[in-house]
């Protein structure tokens, strides 16, 4: 007789995690809503362990990519996502928001590139979220022509100088792109905010706006 194997019964981590995703915080999206709710079914349903790592990554993504869309969330719930999540950034830090434009970004991929647009943003996120010893960089298409990207300190740093960081990794970045893709990335503006509250904070009075 095959093995039974005994049902995933969530840990404290994953109880505290999915008492976050049921919280009324607001998210923007109908795909991130999907990956939320499948994410919920994996936690109740995943019987080997750790269950709660496996889908950390997913989790992450999509409370960055929330945020990127103008998802707006009180100090406490945000001190408790960032917990939860287990983000490696300094939230008492400044952070900052870039927006970038792809000129040639629906012709591209209507044209050339073919392999649909989560793969070209899989793409762009190889070359725009390279692992940094110093601030975590975080990208999500809006649209082929309109990026945001989050540049979040991991530990304190000064305005200045994360200002610096980003115009660095970023030109790396677009170096790569042109080498790559040949395909060229404007940076249309880059705002840095006191911490990353001051950010989110910042984008929810936008969005009301």
């Amino acid at each position: 007789m095959g093995r039974v194997s005994a049902p995933y019964v969530p840990d404290d981590n994953d109880r505290a995690l999915l008492r976050m995703l049921m919280q009324g915080g607001e998210v923007s999206g109908e795909a991130i809503s999907r990956e939320l709710n499948m994410t919920r079914r994996i936690l109740h349903e995943r019987e080997e362990e750790p269950a709660y790592d496996d889908v950390l990554p997913m989790l992450q993504s999509d409370f960055y990519s929330s945020i990127l869309c103008g998802s707006s969330f009180s100090q406490e719930n945000l001190e408790q996502r960032v917990r939860a999540l287990k983000l490696d950034i300094c939230v008492d830090a400044p952070a900052a928001i870039v927006s970038l434009r792809m000129p040639q970004g629906e012709i591209f991929l209507d044209e050339i590139w073919r392999y649909g647009r989560a793969r070209l943003e899989n793409a762009l996120r190889n070359l725009f979220e390279r692992e940094e010893e110093t601030v975590r960089y975080v990208l999500h298409m809006l649209n082929p022509h309109h990026m945001r990207m989050l540049a979040l300190p991991k530990a304190p740093i000064d305005a200045s100088t994360l200002e610096m960081l980003t115009q660095e990794h970023l030109a790396n970045a677009q170096e790569d792109l042109k080498e790559y893709f040949d395909l060229e990335m404007d940076v249309h503006h880059i705002s840095v905010y006191d911490s990353f509250y001051a950010l989110c904070a910042s984008r929810a009075q936008k969005e009301q706006a």
